[in-house]
Order: C-alpha cells, then sequence, then structure tokens
C-alpha cells in the first residue's frame, strides 16, 4: 500500500504553496511520529517541484550546503544543529540565497537563531497541531484497508487525539483482526513506546539520558527542582538540550518546564522498566524536599507518601498543626491527617490538635469536639512538672480561641482569662491570627460583632490583652478592630478618625506585625476610596499588597486579595475583567465547600447576579448561610442576607422583602449601614419597594448611602439583557453604529439606505431592548453584540 497516499493532507499543502508565494521559509515542527518530513516530500512530488533535500543529521550536510543556489531548498532534522557556528551557517545560507525558499523540518519549536525570520514576517511556523489526523482523514485510511465501521473513525481520533503514530499503528492492528477494544489501544500505546526507545532514546546523550529517567515521575519541574532530584547543578545545559531535540518538553514562563502528557508515560514506563525501586525512591524523596523547602506542603506529602517516608509525613502534619487555618495546609492535608493510624494520632499532641482543628474546618464540630476531648484526657494524664503540661495547655487554650465551630460567645472574657494565665507564664500560645488572611478584624477569624455596640470600652478593655496574647499577630490589631467597627457604623461624611486610626493599624502592623493584620487595614482603606470614587488608590494597594504576599508564598492572602479587587471590578462594570477571575481562579464550591474561602465565596455570589446566574447564586448563600448560622458568625448572616434578598427579588420571588427587612432590622442593632450600601445599585431598587421595620431614621440613612453607590457605580450587577425576541443582523449593525457614535444620516449613507430606513430599524431597536432613546440603547448594548 502506498503510503504517501494514505498520509496525503491536500488542505496542508495548499497552506504551504500560499505562505512560500510571499515569504522566505516555512518551519514544520512536532516530535517524532507526526509524519512531518512524509507531508513536506509528498508535497513535493504531487505538485511535482524541483527541490533539493538535506538532512541535519548527515555527515557531510555542512559542506553540501555551502554549494547550493537552488530555488526551493528542504532541510530535516533541523534539531541536530546545536552549536552556533551551526546556528549561523543556517542563518548565512537563507540570508545570502535571497532567490531561494527554504522548507526546515524539526522536532523542537522554532529555534532562536531562525525568530528573526519570523518576526520580519519571513517565516511561517506549522506546529504538530496542523499535521493532527482529522476524522475525515481517518475515514480515508480506514477505507484504504476497507475497514469500514461507521463507529471507528471517533473512536481511533478519540483513543489517538490525532497523532500520526498513534493513528497508523492502531488501524494497522485494526487491520489485522483485532478488535477496537482497551486492550488494542494500551498495546498501540506500548508500541508508540517502542518506537521512541528505538528512534529517539538509543540516540540520546547518556546525560540526557540519566536526566530524563530522574525526572521521569513529574509532569511539570522547575530548573531548582530538577537540581534538587538528579543531584547535579548544571541542569540548565541539559534542560536546553531536551529542549532543542523536540517539543516533548515545553517552556511556560516564568520558570516551569512542562513535559508532554504521552511522553510523560513513556518516561514513567522506562523508568520502572529499567530503573530500580530504591533509585526511584530516592527521586521521589528528593522531589518531596524540594516541595517542603518551597511550602508546598501537599506535593512534598504526596512524594514523601510514594517515597514509604511515613515518619516525614507524620513530621510534617505536626509542623502543619503549629499554623493558624490562614496560612496552614489544613484542606490540602486533610486525606493525610485521616490516613493516620488513631493510635498514632493519640500519642501525639500535635495530630490531635491539628484534627481538632481539621474536623472543626470541615464542619464536623462533633467530631472535632471528640478530639478536643482527647487532648484534653492527654493533658489530664500528665503532671505539672512534666514537659509537656505547660505545651498541651497551651495548644487547649489555643484551640478554646481559634476552632471555628465554637463561635463568639463569651470570647471576651475567655480571651482576658487566657491572658492572664499567659503572663503567668503557664504556657506558650501557638501562632494565631485574628483575621484568617480576611480584609477584616470583625469578620476575620472569629466573628466580633458583639464588640460592635461597645467598641470604645472594648477597645480600651481588650487593646493590651490581645496585643500580649497574639505577639506580632496582634499588633495594630485595637486600631484596625475599632476603625472597622467605626467605618462600618458611620456616614459618608465623618471618616476622619477612621482614616487615622486604619492608618495607625496598618503601620503598626508593617513594622513589627504581619502582612494579615495590615491586610485588614487595608480592607478598610479600599473600602473608603470606594466610598470616594476612587478606585485606581484602591488597585493600587491592593496590587502592592498581593506583590508583597506572593513574595512570601502566602496563598491564602493572595486569593483573598485578588477576590476583594474582583469585587471593586464588578462596582466598576468592569465585567469581563470580573468574569475572567469568576472562570479562572473563583473556588468551585459543588467540588469542595471551605470555610476558609468565604470571602471568594461571597465575591463568586455577586459575579453570579451579574451574569444573571441566580440559581447558582441562590445555591451558593443557601451553603453559606448554614455555615454562618452554625458557626455562630453574625456579620457573614447580615452580608449573606442582603444577597439573598437581592437574588430572591430577581427571581420574582415573594420572600425578598421580609429577608431584607429581617436582615436590615439586626443591621440596626449594630448600627451597620456600609457594608449593606456598598451593595448601590443592586439594593436601591429593593429599598425603594419596600417599608422596613427599622427606624424611621435608620431607613432613611441607609437609602441615602445606598443610593450614594449607586450614583457612583451605576452598572453594579447590573442583570444582563434577554430579548423576548431576539435583534435581526440589520437591527445589530444599526446598534454597532450607533454606539460607535453616528448619527442616523450617517448610518443611512454607509449602509446605503435611506434614511426612513434607519428611523424604522432604529424604532424596532428601541422597542426590543425596552429603551426609550439612543443613549439607553447605547448603555445596554453591550449585552446584546
Amino acid at each position: 500500500m502506498d503510503t504517501k497516499q494514505i498520509l496525503e493532507r491536500p488542505a496542508l499543502y495548499e497552506s504551504f504553496e500560499r505562505e512560500l508565494l510571499n515569504k522566505k521559509a516555512i518551519y514544520i515542527s512536532g516530535h517524532t511520529g507526526w509524519g512531518k518530513t512524509t507531508a513536506v516530500l509528498d508535497w513535493l512530488e504531487k505538485t511535482h517541484k524541483s527541490y533539493v533535500y538535506f538532512s541535519a543529521k548527515q555527515e557531510d550536510f555542512f559542506k553540501k550546503i555551502n554549494q547550493i543556489a537552488d530555488k526551493l531548498i528542504v532541510i530535516d532534522d533541523l534539531h541536530w544543529i546545536t552549536q552556533p557556528e551551526e546556528e549561523q551557517l543556517i542563518v548565512s545560507l537563507m540570508t545570502m540565497n535571497a532567490d531561494s525558499r527554504f522548507v526546515l523540518v524539526g522536532r523542537s519549536v522554532l529555534p532562536a537563531y531562525l525568530k528573526p525570520f519570523q518576526l520580519t514576517g519571513q517565516l511561517e511556523c506549522y506546529n504538530q497541531e496542523f499535521l493532527c489526523f482529522d476524522r475525515s482523514m481517518i475515514s480515508d485510511l480506514l477505507a484504504l484497508y476497507q475497514l469500514t465501521d461507521p463507529f471507528l473513525p471517533a473512536q481511533i481520533e478519540m483513543a489517538t487525539k490525532g497523532y500520526t503514530m498513534g493513528v497508523s499503528l492502531l488501524v494497522n492492528r485494526l487491520a489485522k483482526g483485532e478488535p477496537m477494544s482497551t486492550q488494542t489501544i494500551e498495546r498501540t500505546r506500548i508500541d508508540i513506546f517502542d518506537c521512541y526507545d528505538k528512534m529517539l532514546f538509543q540516540h540520546w546523550d547518556s546525560n540526557l539520558q540519566k536526566f530524563l529517567l530522574h525526572m521521569a515521575s513529574f509532569d511539570k519541574f522547575t530548573e531548582d527542582m530538577a537540581s534538587m532530584v538528579t543531584g547535579k547543578k548544571n541542569v540548565m545545559e541539559i534542560i536546553t538540550l531536551a529542549l532543542s531535540g523536540g517539543s516533548y518538553l515545553t517552556f511556560i514562563p516564568p520558570h516551569t518546564y512542562s513535559v508532554h502528557p504521552l511522553f510523560h508515560q513513556y518516561l514513567t514506563r522506562k523508568q520502572r522498566l529499567v530503573c530500580s525501586k530504591d533509585f526511584i525512591y530516592a527521586t521521589y524523596h528528593n522531589a518531596a524536599l524540594y516541595y517542603e523547602l518551597e511550602d508546598d506542603i501537599e506535593n512534598a506529602l504526596k512524594y514523601y507518601q510514594l517515597s514509604d517516608n511515613t515518619e516525614k509525613i507524620s513530621e510534617l502534619l505536626i509542623l502543619n498543626s503549629q499554623r493558624h487555618p490562614g496560612n496552614g495546609h489544613y484542606y490540602e492535608t486533610e486525606t493525610y491527617y485521616r490516613a493516620l493510624p488513631k493510635d498514632t494520632i493519640l500519642a501525639s499532641p500535635e495530630l490531635m490538635s491539628g484534627m481538632c482543628m481539621l474536623c472543626s474546618l470541615c464542619c464536623q464540630p462533633e467530631e472535632s469536639e471528640y478530639w478536643f476531648s482527647e487532648l484534653e484526657h492527654y493533658g489530664e494524664q500528665l503532671e505539672k512538672q512534666d514537659k509537656n503540661y505547660k505545651f498541651v495547655q497551651g495548644k487547649l487554650c489555643y484551640l478554646k480561641i481559634s476552632l471555628p465551630h465554637r463561635g463568639s460567645k463569651h470570647i471576651t472574657a475567655l480571651l482576658l482569662n487566657v491572658a492572664k494565665t499567659y503572663e503567668s507564664g503557664a504556657f506558650r500560645l501557638q501562632e494565631f491570627s485574628v483575621t484568617s488572611n480576611l480584609p477584616s478584624v470583625l469578620n476575620g477569624g472569629k466573628d466580633f460583632c458583639a464588640w460592635v455596640r461597645h467598641d470604645r470600652q472594648i477597645y480600651r478593655l481588650m487593646k493590651k490583652p490581645c496585643e500580649l496574647l497574639l505577639g506580632r499577630y496582634g499588633v495594630g490589631i485595637a486600631d484596625v478592630a475599632l476603625a472597622e467597627s467605626l467605618f462600618e457604623k458611620c456616614s459618608s461624611d465623618n471618616l476622619t478618625e477612621v482614616m487615622m486610626l486604619a492608618n495607625a493599624g496598618q503601620n503598626a502592623a508593617a513594622f513589627k506585625g504581619t502582612l494579615e493584620m495590615e491586610f485588614a487595614a487595608i480592607g478598610i482603606l479600599t473600602r473608603m476610596m470606594l466610598m470616594q470614587n476612587n478606585l485606581p488608590s484602591a488597585y493600587a494597594l491592593l496590587d502592592n499588597m498581593r506583590n508583597r504576599a506572593q513574595k512570601e508564598k502566602m496563598k491564602g492572602l493572595v486569593d483573598n486579595i485578588e477576590a476583594v479587587r474582583t469585587k471593586f471590578l464588578l462596582m466598576e462594570g468592569k465585567n469581563d475583567m470580573a468574569l475572567l477571575w469568576m472562570r479562572e481562579k473563583a473556588p468551585d464550591e459543588n467540588e469542595h465547600f471551605h470555610i476558609m474561602k468565604r470571602c471568594r465565596y461571597l465575591t463568586k455570589v455577586r459575579c453570579y447576579l451579574t451574569t444573571g446566574k441566580y440559581i447558582n447564586a441562590l445555591q451558593l448563600l443557601g451553603r453559606l448561610l448554614d455555615y454562618f448560622k452554625n458557626y455562630d458568625r453574625t456579620y457573614g448572616q447580615l452580608e449573606a442576607g442582603i444577597l439573598l434578598a437581592i437574588t430572591q427579588y430577581r427571581l420574582g420571588q415573594d420572600g425578598w422583602q421580609k429577608m431584607l427587612d429581617d436582615t436590615l432590622v439586626r443591621c440596626e442593632y449594630y448600627g451597620f449601614i456600609r457594608f449593606a450600601a456598598e451593595e448601590g445599585a443592586a439594593l436601591l431598587p429593593l429599598l425603594q419597594k419596600v417599608t422596613l421595620s427599622t427606624s424611621e431614621k435608620y431607613a432613611e440613612l441607609i437609602l441615602k448611602e445606598t443610593r450614594h453607590y449607586a450614583l457612583l457605580y451605576p452598572n453594579y450587577q447590573k442583570p444582563k439583557q434577554v430579548l423576548t425576541e431576539p435583534l435581526t443582523d440589520t437591527e445589530k449593525a444599526v446598534l454597532r453604529l450607533l454606539c460607535k457614535g453616528l448619527s442616523n444620516d450617517e448610518i443611512a449613507e454607509l449602509m446605503g439606505v435611506t434614511l426612513r430606513t434607519v428611523k424604522f430599524h432604529t424604532g424596532n431597536l428601541y422597542a426590543k431592548m425596552k429603551v426609550k432613546s439612543r443613549t439607553q440603547a447605547i448603555q445596554n448594548a453591550a449585552d446584546l453584540l
């Protein structure tokens, strides 16, 4: 059977012809098995072109190319050219032969020395996607083998992803009578790997072979990771060699190298076949050590587990239990905590404390209390002189304060008692973050709404005990908490004291405290900027904070900073940028519901409301409210209650009036205005239609403050317009021209129609869009074009 007939690609050949009419060269890339050379030679023969062919792996290659001046020059195996002087010869050849055209074929992405030709429009690139076998080509191939099952083309395409070698080898097996089955596909995969052995691995430098066997277990790595896994300092030299040898390895800026999935499978199999168990375990251990140093606890645990190192797993889980939930890795390590034998946990106060916190974070308060009681029992068995006694008492005090499910009842008395005991030297308290990476103290690790009604007295009473008890995590806490309380209660014309307190708290946290507390202060300052229509300054503050948090590898803090930033984008009506966050970075509440992600969930609710996904918003709010109620989080209940009323209103449900009224009555009790008013244009229509049970003074104030935000940000959560009757193509064309500022006369002239016709179409437009003017039509056009 004629292979070239089988591999013919007419559309690709036409593209080659078209590009070489105006450009000096084309470059076809793809790793082994994509049919690069076959496609090029078949094209040249089918079009009866006169050409000269060279392979860069020929011994006399450089001697021969210096003697040519043909019109069409094919240079294959370009990946063999690795030395600077060799690269310069190719560049000189292409530059000096002005009338020649070049067809270049190689396994790697476009080499750096050829990029100037691409940048100046002289070279066109074709990667392996252009060589992919589509379903039609697979059908033609099957027909040549007289395989007529109509389902085969789709099955083969799915199994091979159009990879030419895979298609060819699989079809050959089917032609010999093998069924289309999982076993046949697996045998074909082994066939491909055998080809890789003969065509690639056996020809590579021994250093490259050793490097790839070391890194075989990893589909992604960095230079630092490769250096630690291999134990070699000069890995960049080998990585560069691997990059030039084929497109099996791809560089992903700024620091990551990604291995092609099929080639990764090949390397993993190769490693299992030729390497000892000790060798493989050593690579896992070194990778785990790298991830541990990078504070990537999840991956560190993964590879310690693969290396069967249970001692290191316990050690990391113990270290993790000493962190507060905001910067710990409780969710990421849950599987490993729960895999520990019960006796192992009961023998370690650190692990009991870790399990206690983990269960509370996973909304399992009964299990959390079980581990708390076991830790208490453990402490009761110790003598006061025992070196572990103070340690266990410190753990118990920490959990009494910090366990999320215990809420905030009696928190003032508890903090004062613990501070008094702590001051006596009875124990050492582990790190405890009041904010849990949120831009708030009142609504941070604990809910402190109970302090709001007596904030100035609480400020004087709790300032020193909190700063003493919390250490650097408490630096600035009193000023930030009072600033936040006053801000939530004050009107838009009384902000001086809030500003002074927030700045004082920020400065204290920046100099002697933590980024978490500084973020809480910045949360207040940026909301003040929101109130004053100064979002550029707010973004600058948030971006600076994000950069610093990224340098400190504080992912939880970075995630919440981006959620706050997204909320501000929604306020401005910059929905495309906000929805990009929702698609790419927002947590998936349906996969896992993690209470530490509540700030991001609430921003996601606002994204749902903006996109008209009201049922999604309702579902997520239901889960949030259940958590807020069970964990005694008043602030969260009130914020979610406002958003729930807006959701019900937009769904046309009667319950929105009661939900809004009940929520605002509770807000008045605490004096809260700000976070409700910030819903601005989304909340204003509801306030204008409801009679509140609050005092008249409060009702007037909340309406005034909400209107303030609505006027500043009229496009916030603006419902997407859905027409009962769609616009025609002509009406869309007219609307686009309206948006560009053209007059009716100019539109008529441009479209070649009469003025009367344009007015007819604009009239239809206005009716369908339910607007009365050109200005309103332009404002609503974004949803329709």
